[in-house]
C-alpha cells in the first residue's frame, strides 16, 4: 500500500514498509488476553472465599457475586466501555461497589481480587483522572478497615496488598488494550485515506492529463475528415500530428498509475499553437517561460495551460486566444483568454468544475493560486507560482509577487486592454 505524503511540491506516493506478521498485536486477541487475566484473578477469588465459607448457601452467593463482578469486569475493560454514557458508567460502578462487600455480610469474609476489580473499574471509567484515584484509594482503606476489624495478624495486609495489585494489574490491562485498539482503528483510517488521495489522484490526473489529448485528437479527426479528398497533403500532416497527439495521450495513461511526469511549459505552447490553429483560433503569445523554472512548476503551469486550452475548446466560441507569460519577484506569472465567453449556464458550470479545482489543488502546493475572471466576452484564467517552491518570491524592496488581477501578468492593469 501507498500512503500520499504532503510534499512542497504535490502528492507523492511514499512506500510503507510492511509490518512483519504476527508483531502488531490484534485487538481481538488483546481483549481475550485481558478476558483470560480476569478469568484467572476470579478463580482466585473464588477460590479464597470458598475455603474461608462453610456453609453452602454462602458459598453459593460467594460464587454468584464472584461470577457477576468478573462479568462486570470484562464489561469495564472493553474499549467500548469508555464511549458509553456517564450515567450508565457511574450505575454500573455502583451495582459493582455493592456487589464487592456484599461478600462481608454474606460469608463473614472480604475478597482482595473483587476490590481490586471495583478498584480498577473505577480507574479505567474515569480514565484515571484525580478524582479516580481518590476514590481507588478510599476503596482501599475501607477495605484495610473491614478487614481489620474481621481477621487479625497479616490477613488484612495481604488483602490491602492483593487489592491494590489487581486494581493496578486490571487498570494497566485495560489501558494496553484500548492502546491496541486504538491503534487498529488509525491504522484502518491511514489505508482508508491512502486508497481515498490515490483515488483522487488517479481521477484528477486522468481529467488533467487525457481531457486535452483527447480533445485534440477529436479535433483533428473531424478536420482531416474534412480534407480527405480535397487537401491530401495537409490531411496526412493532420494526421501525423494526431498520431504524435495519440502517443503523448498512451505515454499519460501509463504516467498516471506512477504519478504525474515532468512536463515543459515550451513544449506545451508550442502544441497548443498547433491546435489552435487547426481549431481556426489565432493565437499571441508574449513572454517566454523562465530559463530556471523548477520541474514540478513547469509541470503544473503546463497542465494549466492544457486545462485552459481544454475549456476553449470545449466550452467557448472562441476566435482569439492570449497567453501572456512573465516572471517578476521570483514569481512566474500565466494569463490564458479567449474571447469566447458564452453567455449561458454552461460557461458558469465551467468555471465551477472538477478541473479549476483539480489546477487550485495542484498550484497550493507549491505555493501558487489559480484564479478567473471575464470582461465581455473575454474569458481569463490566471495562475502564478513560485519560480522555485519553497522559497518566497521577494523583490528587492521586500514586497512579494503579485497575486492580483488577472491582467497583472501583462503589461496592463486593465484584462480587457491586454488582450487587445
Amino acid at each position: 500500500m501507498n500512503i500520499p505524503t504532503k510534499s512542497p511540491h504535490r502528492f507523492v506516493s511514499a512506500p510503507v514498509t510492511e509490518e512483519p506478521h504476527g508483531e502488531t498485536m490484534p485487538p481481538r486477541f488483546a481483549y481475550a488476553l485481558v478476558g483470560a487475566v480476569t478469568f484467572g484473578l476470579s478463580i482466585i477469588g473464588a477460590v479464597n472465599l470458598a475455603k474461608r465459607t462453610h456453609d453452602r448457601p454462602g458459598l453459593v452467593s460467594a460464587l454468584l457475586i464472584v461470577t457477576c463482578c468478573f462479568l462486570l469486569q470484562l464489561y469495564n475493560c472493553h474499549p467500548r466501555a469508555l464511549r458509553a454514557p456517564r450515567k450508565h458508567t457511574a450505575w454500573l460502578l455502583s451495582l459493582q461497589a455493592v456487589l464487592t462487600f456484599l461478600t462481608l455480610p454474606l460469608t463473614d469474609v472480604l475478597s482482595g481480587s473483587l476490590s481490586g476489580f471495583l478498584g480498577g473499574a473505577i480507574l479505567i471509567a474515569l480514565r484515571g483522572r484525580p478524582l479516580a484515584w481518590a476514590l481507588y484509594a478510599l476503596v482501599n482503606v475501607a477495605l484495610l478497615a473491614l478487614s481489620t476489624r474481621q481477621h487479625d495478624g497479616l490477613a488484612p495486609m495481604y488483602l490491602e496488598l492483593s487489592s491494590l495489585a489487581v486494581g493496578l494489574l486490571t487498570y494497566g490491562l485495560s489501558a494496553l488494550c484500548d492502546l491496541v485498539h486504538r491503534q487498529h482503528e488509525a491504522r484502518q483510517r491511514a489505508a482508508w485515506i491512502a486508497v481515498s488521495s490515490e483515488r483522487l489522484r488517479f481521477s484528477r490526473d486522468l481529467h488533467d492529463l487525457l481531457g486535452y489529448s483527447l480533445s485534440a485528437i477529436t479535433l483533428k479527426i473531424e478536420l482531416i475528415q474534412r480534407l480527405v479528398g480535397t487537401d491530401d497533403g495537409r490531411a496526412q500532416a493532420e494526421l501525423r500530428d494526431t498520431l504524435l497527439i495519440a502517443r503523448q495521450a498512451l505515454a499519460d495513461v501509463r504516467a498516471v498509475a506512477t504519478g504525474p511526469q515532468a512536463m515543459s511549459l515550451a513544449r506545451e505552447l508550442r502544441v497548443v499553437r498547433g491546435t489552435l490553429e487547426t481549431a481556426g483560433v489565432s493565437l499571441r503569445i508574449d513572454g517566454q517561460p523562465p530559463q530556471r523554472l523548477d520541474e514540478q512548476v513547469g509541470t503544473n503551469l503546463s497542465i494549466v495551460m492544457r486545462e485552459a486550452v481544454t475549456n476553449l475548446l470545449r466550452h467557448s466560441d472562441a476566435t482569439r486566444c492570449t497567453v501572456i507569460i512573465a516572471e517578476r519577484a521570483g514569481r512566474v506569472h500565466l494569463s490564458v483568454a479567449n474571447n469566447g465567453v458564452r453567455a449561458s449556464p454552461e460557461t458558469a458550470s465551467v468555471r465551477r468544475g472538477i478541473g479549476l479545482n483539480n489546477l487550485r489543488a495542484r498550484l497550493a502546493l507549491s505555493g501558487g493560486t489559480v484564479t478567473t475572471t471575464s470582461c465581455g466576452d473575454w474569458f481569463w484564467l490566471y495562475a502564478e507560482c513560485p519560480v522555485h517552491p519553497g522559497t518566497a518570491g521577494t523583490g528587492a524592496d521586500g514586497s512579494t509577487g503579485s497575486t492580483g488581477s488577472a491582467g497583472s501578468a501583462g503589461s496592463a492593469e486593465d484584462p480587457c486592454q491586454a488582450a487587445a
